[in-house]
């Protein structure tokens, strides 16, 4: 199975992004108790995690937020989407 998939099937709040960059930061702030998996830049495999994900979901970008088993998006579409739903 592949990790979009298995990403999918968890229900729990996932930011994946890098620890420098500020939006991911940003994103933590709003969800406190998301669980939080860094790409590390030393690793390939966190490189290639980055790239599959960046290619599958048609996103550039970090953070790369999941709620819920669905792809919200950026720092941005997280942010709108939580206003939405005040």
């Amino acid at each position: 199975m592949d990790c979009v998939k298995q990403i999918q099937k968890d229900k729990r709040t996932i930011v994946f992004g890098t620890s420098s960059c500020g939006f991911t930061q940003e994103a933590l702030k709003l969800l406190p108790d998301a669980q939080v998996l860094f790409f590390d830049k030393q690793k390939a495999a966190g490189q290639q995690m980055k790239e599959l994900l960046q290619e599958r979901l048609n996103h550039k970008t970090v953070p790369m937020v999941f709620i819920d088993g669905d792809f919200v998006g950026g720092y941005g579409d997280l942010r709108n989407k939580l206003k939405d739903l005040k």
